[in-house]
C-alpha cells in the first residue's frame, strides 16, 4: 500500500519580524491544505503533521502536539522533525510552506516563527529540507510547495517575502529530482487576498481548488497558472500579475499524478487524449513505444474497464506497427563491397589495400516535442519530431550528446519587416535608435547558403563536460581544470560560462584528438541553419518567445508577448523545449562563440557554409569573433535567429559559453 505523508506549514506571527509585516492568512492556508490532502488526496490524518502559530489578540495561538512533539513551527521544532520523525517507508511526502522566506548568502532559507533574518544559522534553508527527506529518509518522490515571495523588497505589505528566493532551490530540485511548486516566477510577489469569501493566499487558494480536480502536474500547473493569474488580478488592488511555477523533475513526471491514490477523472481523460494523439502521431519505434507506456500508465491508475479494453487494443495495434517496422528494417539490402582493389602508394613501394566494406552508420534516435507560438506567445501548433545522434564517452560517466544535422539550403540573415521590428522593439526596451538599427543591420543583406550536413551539440557544453576535457593533454592553450574556479553558475550540469573564444578552440581541439573526430566551433552560416531547423521566422518557436520556452530577461518581450520570469541564471539542457532538428537552447540562456571573423555585413561572405575566415597575412584587424543566441542576461530581440553580436576573442563573461560541431559521422568500415 502506498504510504503518503505531509508536513504542514503556516506562520502568521513571526518573533522578530515588525506587527505590521505580520501575515493574515498562512495559518487558514495551511489548515485547508491540511484537509485537502486528508480528503482528497488519501494521506491519513496520522501522517499529516501540522505545524502552524498566529496571533489572536495579541497572544501566539500555535498547533497542537503530534505524538507528544511540539509542532510550533519554531527553528529547533522544524528540525527535530525532518531529522528525526519522518516515519520509514515514506512513499510520498509533501512539504508545504505558507509564510516568509529569504535568500541568504546564496541560500534560499525559509523563516521559522522564531527565525532571525540577522543569524543566518537562525533559518532553514531548502538545502536542509531536501537533504533530510531525499537523503537521510530516501524518500523517493517529494514535492515541495512554497507559497512565499521570490522578489526583494523585504516585508512588502500584502505579499510573503524578506529576499529573492528561488535560484537555488531551483538548481536543488533539478539536481535531486523533486517536484517544486513556486507560489509565483521568481522576483515576483505572491499576494493574500482579503475578500471575505476568499480570505487565503492567492495561489493556494488556487491550489487547493486544483488539487480537487487535477492531480497530474500538467493539468495542474495548467490550472494555476490561468486561475491565480485571474485571481489577483481582479481581486487585489491596484491589480497584480502573479503567475505560479512548476519544476518538475525527473520531467516524465510532468504528465503523472501527483498522488497516486487519487486520480480524479480529469487526469484520466486527460492521459487518454494524450495517448490517443501520441499513438496518432507516432512514426517512428520510439515514439510508438513511448504511446505504448502511456496507454499502460492508464491501465494502471484506470478502474474504468471501456477504459482499459481501449488501452489494451491500443497496445495490441502498436506492438503490431513495431515489428512491421522492426521487419523492414532487417529487409534492408547488405552492404555494398568495393571491387576494386585501389592502391596506396607509400614512398617507392606500391601496396595493395585489401577490400574495404563500407555500410551505413546506423544511430540511434530520440522523439521530442516541437511546437510553434505567435506573436502574442501562445501555443498555436504542437507535433513530434525526431532526430539521430550518438555520444561522445568523456570519462567519469560523462558523455556529449551530438545531433545530425541534416544538409540544406536556407535564407541567412534578415527581412526588412523583421529588422524594422526589432528596431522598434529595442526602442520601446529602452535602447537607443541609433545602436538599435545598427545591431538590426549587421544581419540585414539576406543571402542564400548551402550548408553540408554536420553533427551539432545537443546541449550547450556543460561544466562536468568541460572538466574532463580539460584534464586531457594541452594541444596549444592552457585551460581551467576546474570549472568552480571561473563560472558564475555553479552546477555540474549547467553550462560552463565564462568562457573565452581560445578557450572554446582549445576544447574542441583536445577533444578532437580524444575522440578522433573532427571537432570545432560551427561556423555562423551553421549555427543559423541549426537554429533555424527550417523555419523563417525570427525564433524557430515563431514570432516571438516567452519566458515558458526561453530563458531571457522577461522584463523585455519581443512582438505582442507579455512580459514574464527573469530568472538571473543560467538552467540546464533540456529545461525547455528544442527546435525541429532536436537542440536545445539555440535562443538564449549563454551567447554562442562561432569560429567566424567577425564582419559588419554579408557582402562576400561564403555561400557553402564554411567558416569565413580573415587570412593571416591580411592587415585587416580579426580579434573580433561571432557570437549568436543570446543569453539569460538579454532582451528578447537580442535571442533572434539572425541576430549577430561580435566580441574580442579574449572576452570571457558569465553571459557567453559555446557548443561544438563536427564532421557527421555517416560511415563506418570494417
Amino acid at each position: 500500500m502506498v504510504k503518503n505523508f505531509a508536513l504542514v506549514i503556516g506562520i502568521n506571527h513571526y518573533e522578530h519580524i515588525p506587527k505590521k509585516k505580520q501575515l493574515n492568512f498562512a495559518v487558514r492556508d495551511a489548515e485547508a491544505m491540511r484537509d485537502v490532502l486528508r480528503d482528497w488526496a488519501g494521506f491519513p490524518e496520522e501522517n499529516i503533521w501540522l505545524c502552524t502559530a498566529t496571533s489572536v489578540e495579541d497572544k501566539v495561538v500555535i498547533s497542537q502536539p503530534v505524538e507528544g512533539i511540539n509542532t510550533t513551527p519554531a527553528l529547533i521544532n522544524l528540525k527535530r522533525i525532518l531529522r528525526n520523525k519522518i516515519q520509514q517507508g515514506v512513499d510520498n511526502f509533501l512539504f508545504f510552506f505558507a509564510g516568509h522566506g529569504i535568500n541568504d548568502n546564496h541560500q534560499d532559507c525559509l523563516i521559522p516563527s522564531d527565525g532571525d533574518i540577522s543569524i543566518s544559522d537562525g533559518l532553514i534553508t531548502t538545502n536542509f529540507i531536501i537533504d533530510c527527506l531525499r537523503d537521510l529518509h530516501g524518500i523517493k518522490n517529494i514535492v515541495l510547495v512554497l507559497d512565499m515571495c521570490r522578489e526583494f523588497s523585504p516585508y512588502f505589505p500584502g505579499s510573503r517575502d524578506t529576499g529573492s528566493v528561488g535560484a537555488e532551490t531551483e538548481r536543488l530540485a533539478k539536481q535531486k529530482g523533486i517536484i517544486t511548486i513556486f507560489a509565483c516566477q521568481r522576483d515576483k510577489k505572491s499576494y493574500e487576498i482579503a475578500d471575505e469569501e476568499i480570505r487565503h493566499g492567492a495561489f493556494t487558494y488556487c491550489l487547493l481548488q486544483g488539487l480537487k480536480q487535477h492531480t497530474i502536474l500538467r493539468n495542474l500547473d495548467e490550472y494555476l497558472k490561468q486561475e491565480v493569474k485571474s485571481l489577483t488580478k481582479s481581486k487585489i488592488n491596484p491589480p497584480q500579475t502573479q503567475i505560479p511555477l512548476v519544476i518538475c523533475e525527473p520531467a516524465d513526471r510532468y504528465d503523472q499524478p501527483l498522488f497516486t491514490q487519487h486520480v480524479t477523472k480529469a487526469d484520466i481523460s486527460f492521459l487518454q487524449q494524450q495517448a490517443e494523439k501520441m499513438e496518432r502521431k507516432a512514426r517512428t519505434i520510439p515514439q510508438l513505444k513511448e504511446a505504448k507506456e502511456l496507454w499502460k500508465k492508464l491501465i494502471r491508475l484506470s478502474n474504468d474497464q471501456e477504459i482499459r479494453t481501449e488501452a489494451l487494443d491500443s497496445i495490441d495495434n502498436i506492438d503490431h506497427r513495431i515489428e512491421e517496422k522492426e521487419q523492414i528494417n532487417s529487409n534492408q539490402p547488405p552492404p555494398k563491397v568495393e571491387e576494386s582493389q585501389p592502391r596506396a602508394v607509400v614512398g617507392q613501394v606500391v601496396e595493395i589495400v585489401k577490400p574495404v566494406v563500407v555500410e551505413p552508420l546506423k544511430l540511434p534516435t530520440y522523439g521530442f516535442s516541437v511546437i510553434s507560438i505567435d506573436a502574442q506567445g501562445h501555443k498555436i501548433a504542437e507535433e513530434m519530431g525526431e532526430a539521430e545522434y550518438f555520444a561522445e564517452e568523456l570519462g567519469a560517466e560523462v558523455k556529449l550528446e551530438m545531433v545530425s544535422i541534416p544538409g540544406g539550403d536556407f535564407w541567412m540573415g534578415a527581412t526588412e519587416q523583421e529588422i524594422e521590428e526589432a528596431i522598434k522593439n529595442a526602442k520601446s526596451c529602452g535602447h537607443d535608435e541609433k545602436n538599435a538599427r545598427t545591431w538590426a543591420n549587421y544581419g540585414k543583406e539576406r543571402h542564400r547558403v548551402k550548408v553540408p550536413a554536420f553533427s551539432m551539440g545537443k546541449f550547450q557544453v556543460t561544466q562536468e563536460q568541460w572538466k574532463q576535457v580539460a584534464e586531457m593533454p594541452k594541444v596549444k592553450t592552457d585551460l581551467k581544470l576546474n570549472p568552480e574556479d571561473f563560472v558564475r553558475f555553479k552546477d555540474a550540469k549547467l553550462p560552463v560560462d565564462s568562457v573565452n573564444w581560445h578557450q572554446a578552440v582549445e576544447f574542441c581541439s583536445r577533444l578532437s584528438k580524444h575522440t578522433k573526430n573532427s571537432y570545432r566551433l560551427p561556423s555562423e552560416a551553421e549555427w543559423e541553419y541549426a537554429c533555424r531547423a527550417k523555419t523563417d521566422t525570427a525564433f524557430h518557436f515563431g514570432a516571438t518567445i516567452t519566458p515558458e520556452y526561453v530563458n531571457y530577461d522577461g522584463n523585455y518581450p519581443y512582438a505582442q508577448a507579455p512580459t514574464g520570469n527573469y530568472r538571473q541564471t543560467t538552467t540546464t539542457g533540456g529545461t525547455f523545449l528544442p527546435n525541429g532538428f532536436g537542440l536545445y537552447d539555440m535562443h538564449g540562456n549563454l551567447w554562442e562563440w562561432c569560429e567566424d571573423d567577425w564582419q559588419d555585413s554579408y557582402q562576400g561572405a561564403p555561400e557553402n557554409g564554411s567558416a569565413w575566415l580573415i587570412k593571416k597575412d591580411s592587415q585587416q584587424e580579426n580579434r573580433f569573433k561571432v557570437l549568436r543566441g543570446g543569453s539569460w542576461f538579454d532582451l528578447a530581440g537580442y535571442c533572434r535567429s539572425a541576430l549577430r553580436n561580435r566580441i574580442d576573442a579574449d572576452f570571457c563573461n558569465y553571459f557567453v559559453g559555446f557548443r561544438v560541431a563536427c564532421f557527421p559521422v555517416l560511415l563506418r568500415t570494417r
